[in-house]
This record gives C-alpha cells, structure tokens and sequence, in this order.
C-alpha cells in the first residue's frame, strides 16, 4: 500500500543577475512538524540544499536533486508584505505586492477540488498554460509529477503573490537584479515562476 504525506506552507522563489537562483520553503504542517528550507543553484549549477531539521533535509534530498547538502541555522519569516529568508550568510528579501487577479482566481476554485489529485492533473495539463498570461512562463512550472525517489507529489497552489523589491546577499555581497529569464534550476520536475514572489501552497506526496 502507499503513503500519503502532507506539507502545508509557502514557497518563495527568486533569481538574479549573479546567475544564483533560490526557492525558499517556510512549511507551517508537515510530518516533520514546521520548518524552512533553502534550495540554492549556483551560477556553475551546482545545487545546494540547506536547512535545520535532519530529517526534513533527509526527506528532502532523497526526492530532489542537489550536489550539496549543508545543515545550517535558518530563519524564514513570511508576513502579509515582506518575506525574508536568511540561512548561513545568504539573506533573501522580497517585498510583496498587493493580492491581483491570480490570487483572485485561484480563491474561485472550490476546496474539494484543491485537494482532488484528479483535478490537479487536469489543472497541470490543461489550465496552466491558460494561466500564462497571468502568472508568466508557466512552461516549466508543474504541479504534478514524479520525485527523484519515484513518488508521486501534487502541488495545489491556493495563493500568489509576486515581488515588489526584491534583493539577495551572499556574505554580504548584493547579488544584483533580478533575472526574470533564468536557466532552469532541476531541482525537480517543477520550476518556480520566472517572476520573483510566493505562492501559499500544499504539496502531497505519495509515496511507492
């Protein structure tokens, strides 16, 4: 028989001119209980994977790709117009824009649908290349697919938000603007949006 898991929180996701490219996860409800994690694609494309927890990191190199895992001090704070993540010496902040038509979208989508994996293959395979025009490059932006470790994980996004001021230090040193056309990361099946911002997200995985 299989497994089902549940992380419930937020993902924040960013790239630079520096060619470093981040996404952030502050998750409220999981098995691990809360924590945050810190994915990082350097510009050589190595990916790092940091955070706290050793068995959220376990968890999570075992279903994502990186060449790196470091076990450091992290901070996630995630209010209703700033975000900032900082983890080792590296300080990511964005300053959010207000609520627009994408989150009033996804609040038009009935519960029982954001928790059908039905629907959220319908949604992947059918209305996400609608959502282009609202939310950007959605090419490579799953929300269904298989992990590294053969399971099966369904993001059901239920909020957006995209970046105002957005801006990354590592030991100090400002990375620069923001890339809205990055180099994918392949930390997964799944790429971030291009556009800089977060998404209030549940991800359910379903383990072989």
């Amino acid at each position: 028989m299989s497994q089902r898991l549940r992380f419930d929180g937020y993902i924040a996701g960013a790239a630079f001119a520096s060619g470093d490219r981040f996404v952030a996860g502050c998750w409220q409800h999981t098995p691990f209980g809360s924590f945050a994690d810190l994915m990082w694609a350097r510009p050589d494309g190595t990916r790092i994977l940091l955070g706290a927890d050793p068995s959220a990191l376990e968890f999570i190199a075992a279903h994502y790709e990186f060449e790196e895992v470091r076990r450091v001090k992290i901070e996630a704070h995630i209010r209703p117009r700033q975000v900032t993540i900082k983890a080792d010496d590296i300080q990511l902040s964005l300053s959010l824009r207000p609520p627009g038509i994408a989150s009033w979208a996804l609040s038009l989508r009935p519960g029982i649908l954001g928790d059908s994996a039905r629907w959220l293959d319908i949604e992947d395979r059918w209305l996400r290349p609608l959502a282009g025009p609202i939310l950007g490059d959605v090419r490579h932006t799953r929300t269904t697919g298989l992990t590294r470790a053969d399971a099966r994980e369904w993001y059901t996004i239920r909020d957006v938000r995209f970046g105002n001021r957005v801006s990354a230090a590592i030991g100090g040193q400002d990375l620069g603007d923001v890339d809205l056309n990055p180099l994918p990361a392949k930390f997964g099946f799944s790429e971030v949006l291009p556009r800089p911002g977060i998404v209030r997200v549940t991800s359910r995985f379903e383990l072989p």
